[in-house]
């Protein structure tokens, strides 16, 4: 925005001092349990989530960030008749896109007779990626919505090979 003329320059220069990378929360699902207990924990009225809201939140893309799974929260727990937050009473609009994604899981599993883990599942489709974009590391993280740090270690994790072009 500086190069643009649309920041100015010395205001920049000012909040940049130190900055602080922290990737957004769909990129740090396994977070989302923590952060949810901890916001529950807050309100008046002490509620838990069901693990089937749980797993209903670590679908959903949350381009509120922190924000918005708080106001997620606050409003279940509103809706909520007893001391357990159920995935009904989640806003539809989480519902809806958890719905969406399950449809688009569903398609690879309904002809397996077997039931892979979620670590397993991701390695083979980051592996499937990594050949379509040659090992392009900054275009996988784009089309997938994460950084190029967390697509590191997610590559790390499943064990596939960097090429020397890309470290």
């Amino acid at each position: 925005m500086v190069y643009e003329g649309s920041f100015r320059q010395d205001l920049y220069y000012r909040i940049a001092g130190f900055p602080i990378f922290l990737p957004s929360l769909r990129e740090r699902k396994e977070d989302i349990a923590l952060l949810a207990t901890h916001i529950l924990s807050s309100l008046p009225e002490k509620k838990h989530l069901h693990r089937n809201a749980l797993a209903v939140l670590e679908t959903y893309s949350f381009p509120g960030n922190i924000r918005e799974l708080r106001n997620i929260l606050e409003h279940a727990a509103l809706l909520a008749d007893e001391k357990v937050i159920f995935e009904h009473d989640l806003p539809e609009t989480v519902s809806v896109e958890a719905d969406e994604t399950q449809r688009h899981l569903d398609v690879g599993i309904e002809h397996s007779e077997d039931i892979l883990s979620l670590e397993d599942i991701e390695s083979h489709y980051l592996a499937k990626l990594y050949k379509r974009f040659n090992g392009d590391i900054a275009t996988i993280a784009l089309k997938l919505d994460i950084s190029t740090r967390t697509l590191y270690r997610k590559l790390q994790r499943a064990g596939i090979k960097i090429k020397e072009k890309n470290m």
